[in-house]
């Protein structure tokens, strides 16, 4: 069985790299990749980085409620644990050194 895992969050806008976890981008960059992947789920979807303006909870908040995601990364850039609470949903999130 093949797991599939693919990437958001960096997208490069005239030349320059800039990091996106707002709604609109989350969903356009989702669709893109179920599309060039030609598929109709994504086993791992991964938040490659943090877009600081963009609270996380309104970016995990697009993803968790895609049933055509059954897991979801987000890249922490240290170590650390936080907790979020999203109508009656409890989400630990860590940052594992692999």
């Amino acid at each position: 069985k093949v797991q599939l895992a693919t990437k958001f969050g960096i997208c490069y806008e005239n030349g320059q790299r800039s990091f996106r976890g707002d709604p609109a981008y989350v969903r356009s960059a989702f669709e893109a990749s179920l599309k060039r992947l030609d598929v109709d789920y994504i086993d791992l979807y991964y938040q490659h980085r943090v877009d600081t303006r963009v609270p996380i909870e309104v970016t995990v908040m697009n993803l968790i409620c895609s049933p055509r995601i059954h897991h979801i990364c987000v890249y922490l850039h240290a170590l650390c644990t936080f907790y979020l609470k999203i109508d009656r949903y409890i989400l630990c999130i860590s940052n594992i050194d692999v």
